[in-house]
């Protein structure tokens, strides 16, 4: 019973991490673009 609570727990915490990590790739490429500018 514990199994299935750790595995939603992981794929919560990756998805919250992959939304904080596609927001700070927006925003060093945001940077680059202005560097290129």
């Amino acid at each position: 019973m514990n199994r299935p609570n750790k595995v939603n727990i992981r794929y919560g915490l990756v998805g919250a991490n992959g939304k904080m990590g596609a927001e700070i790739q927006s925003y060093f490429s945001s940077l680059g673009d202005l560097c290129v500018l």
